[in-house]
């Protein structure tokens, strides 16, 4: 069978496999020769030679490698002792420039994935790394904004596949183990054998765990299914430090849940050792699920021994005390354990260390990290415990930009003013439109709608993915309307949001009826229900006369009107209607951040259902374009159209202009405060009636 068949590879491997059966490894023309001795290899090479004979198979001896103790076969190097990856794929990957779009990442992924059975923790390690391809498509253009945490985790993943673990070759008669850990976002695991010198490991595994997944337990399962062809057949331990797990064969069935059985059927397949290791044992398998304590944000003490040499070369600290013009009392003093000298204020009857100028970024993130604590509460806490000049001005800076502050905090949610629509020139000019119930939108808006009045000119819906698909793009193009989107709001569409609300109501009020056969009678009567705001029903504004409903047996007796006048008239009164103006009901209190008019980036509410302890704001998101109620984001490589009401200014410092900061990278380094300080030294200093010298802010003097 010739190659380019869509199953010649299959038919190939089959035949190959017919070929060599019983005896060695082949994969396609790929054929591997292992023996133990260096006797055997003769013997063994001289019977696969009787096979291919046999059934007319040729070799390229160019391409034979004989009597090797290192061979290359599918990418990886066999030796004696074990597999390893191929160094020249590993320079390849160690070596791999820093991806600029999603489909470059998704290349440098599956290249490191081909070698992830060698290196552990590579779930979480790729965790950062696989957000980016969120929503992407197959070959997604969109440019990575790297923050350092991505940049992190690159160079992570390159690091350990260098530094690979060597895989030794399974011995039938060695004692398998299968070490299993799971944590809150990840499962890790590990398949070791156990020889005279110690357990050597024969695969590792690790997978990041869904949103669906972490609500249930199903580790021992999953490792399992991925070890299956390794252990199947034989027996072996199942190491947990999840000690319940080790009573799940001897408890009633009741106690389960239908995943639960499931999961334990298969389970009881394979083994039913299931022992119990303790967690400071369990290091393999803990450390490939588990993220160590060292990544989380503890406070730290300050090095006072280098603030002390600072302090000797600090320009600032040496005017101070040259001169009489301030009113810091300061003393060199012993501060901290082991004692070190350092120039304190104790003017305030407490000791508080002058910290030089590298050192207060430092001193704000030990003490403003503890709790997070407000402008005032921060100025507070840190000026009763340290002093430099033009503190105060520092602390609030700060203490604004901390993204953490400004992604958990609510000090007041942006409220605009409602908007008023244009009214139509005529009608079924403008039509709004929104989705309830199982129809498609293209069909029920054609024979609904476009069959009985024709095609509107404007038409506005809301970013569903009903709307949003080609077909309504194409039946939009094709009729010749006009789509307008609504951001994600549901004022921005309220004409028909309040009007469904009213029709759920009236289906609900029928009961148990089916509501598609109780749709056309409730839609009659709101045709004959009357309107405030139009003084009249819809049947009189769409037809010119009231509807007639069931049950009216008399009909008011009305003059015939004259035929040839009639039509005249009617197209006059017709021309006359003009749309009632839009009504706002209730009061409404608007509030809008001035600096959202000239922010660079923006913090976005989360709307939907969130947890717990959520922060309910995510970002910061960069600003493309922005209107009086739309915002244009950029959300991790992707526009997107979001309302004024949902976002809030981003307070950053001036050099972070990346689309997005995460929320653990420092914003800035000392330098972004020397043009603030500059502005302020250079104003005129004032001799105040006690005597200090201050110097004004210009907006007050």
């Amino acid at each position: 069978m010739p190659f380019g068949l869509s199953n010649a590879a299959a038919t190939f491997q089959r035949f190959i496999h017919h070929v060599l059966s019983g005896m060695d490894l082949p994969y396609f023309d790929d054929v591997l020769v292992a023996s133990k001795s260096e006797i055997q290899p003769l013997e063994h090479l001289k019977q696969v030679f009787q096979r291919f004979e046999v059934y007319g198979v040729r070799l390229n001896a160019s391409k034979c490698v004989l009597a090797k103790s290192s061979v290359k076969f599918i990418g990886h190097i066999v030796t004696p002792d074990g597999i390893t990856p191929l160094p020249e794929k590993v320079s390849a990957i160690t070596d791999f420039p820093e991806p600029s779009t999603v489909k470059e990442l998704r290349r440098f992924l599956a290249l490191i994935n081909f070698y992830r059975q060698f290196v552990p923790n590579a779930a979480r390690t790729q965790a950062v790394l696989n957000a980016y391809l969120k929503g992407a498509k197959k070959n997604d253009k969109t440019p990575i904004n790297w923050t350092n945490e991505a940049k992190n985790a690159f160079e992570k993943c390159k690091h350990d596949l260098a530094e690979a673990t060597v895989l030794y070759h399974p011995s039938v008669n060695a004692t398998l183990a299968i070490v299993v850990d799971a944590s809150d976002n990840a499962v890790g695991a590990a398949l070791q054998q156990q020889v005279t010198t110690g357990w050597q490991p024969l695969a590792f595994y690790s997978k990041s765990l869904s949103p669906a997944q972490r609500r249930y337990s199903a580790s021992a399962y999953m490792v399992i299914k991925y070890f299956r062809h390794m252990v199947e057949g034989r027996s072996f331990i199942l190491f947990t430090d999840h000690k319940p797990l080790t009573f799940a064969f001897r408890q009633k069935e009741d106690k389960c849940s239908p995943r639960q059985l499931r999961q334990l059927d298969l389970i009881g397949q394979f083994t039913t050792d299931i022992r119990h290791l303790k967690g400071t044992d369990n290091v393999v398998a803990d450390a490939l699920s588990r993220i160590h304590i060292s990544t989380i944000g503890l406070p730290y003490a300050i090095d006072f021994q280098k603030m002390a040499e600072e302090q000797q070369t600090n320009p600032e600290l040496q005017d101070i005390l040259s001169s009489n013009t301030t009113s810091l009392v300061l003393q060199p003093l012993p501060v901290g354990e082991p004692p070190v000298t350092l120039h304190c204020d104790v003017s305030l009857g407490r000791i508080r260390p002058f910290v030089p100028e590298n050192f207060r970024r430092e001193v704000f993130t030990n003490l403003h990290s503890l709790s997070h604590a407000g402008i005032r509460a921060s100025v507070r806490m840190i000026s009763e415990r340290y002093v430099w000049p033009f503190m105060k001005a520092d602390v609030t800076l700060w203490a604004r930009t901390c993204l953490q502050c400004q992604k958990a905090k609510v000090s007041r949610h942006t409220t605009s003013k409602l908007s008023d629509f244009v009214p139509p020139s005529a009608r079924f000019e403008h039509v709004h439109i929104d989705l309830v119930g199982p129809l498609p939108p293209s069909e029920a808006f054609y024979s609904g709608w476009i069959s009985r009045f024709g095609p509107p000119l404007r038409l506005t819906t809301d970013q569903g993915t009903q709307f949003e698909s080609a077909l309504f793009q194409a039946l939009t193009k094709f009729l010749g309307t006009a789509r307008q989107r609504t951001s994600y709001h549901p004022a921005a569409n309220g004409q028909v949001e309040r009007f469904h609300r009213q029709l759920k109501a009236a289906i609900m009020a029928h009961g148990k009826v089916q509501w598609s056969s109780a749709l056309p009678t409730i839609l009659l009567g709101f045709r004959a229900t009357w309107k405030d705001d139009l003084e009249a029903t819809n049947a009189e504004m769409v037809n010119g006369a009231p509807i007639r409903l069931p049950g009216e047996f008399l009909s008011p007796t009305t003059d015939s009107p004259d035929p040839s006048t009639f039509v005249g008239k009617l197209k006059e009164v017709i021309q006359r209607l003009l749309p009632p103006k839009t009504q706002h009901h209730g009061q409404h209190s608007v509030f809008v951040s001035k600096d959202l008019s000239s922010f660079s980036h923006v913090f976005l509410r989360t709307d939907a259902l969130k947890k717990g302890l959520q922060p309910p704001y995510e970002g910061p998101f960069q600003v493309l374009d922005r209107n009086e109620k739309i915002f244009k984001i950029n959300r991790n490589g992707k526009e997107l159209t979001v309302n004024i009401d949902r976002v809030k200014p981003a307070y950053v410092l001036r050099d972070c202009d990346a689309t997005r900061l995460p929320a653990s990278e420092p914003l800035t380094p000392q330098e972004n405060l020397q043009e603030d300080r500059t502005a302020r030294t250079s104003r005129p200093q004032t001799v105040t009636r006690s005597g200090r010298r201050v110097r004004f802010n210009p907006r007050y003097a």
